[in-house]
């Protein structure tokens, strides 16, 4: 058993998150660096576009 495994079954992650990793691995962005998540994130506010209705805000 390796150490996730263990760490899994000891605390396994909420529901949202395994959804949450699941997209993240279909959109293949799942892998980046944190350079690029860092440039992603600055070109998304750059854009101006707000989305927090989509993500459950108000």
């Amino acid at each position: 058993m390796s150490v996730q495994d263990f760490i899994r079954t000891v605390a396994p992650p909420p529901d949202w998150l395994e959804r949450a990793w699941a997209g993240a691995r279909y959109r293949g962005i799942a892998a980046l660096t944190p350079e690029d998540t860092e440039a992603e994130i600055a070109a998304y506010r750059r854009s101006g576009e707000d989305d927090a209705a989509d993500l459950g805000g108000s």
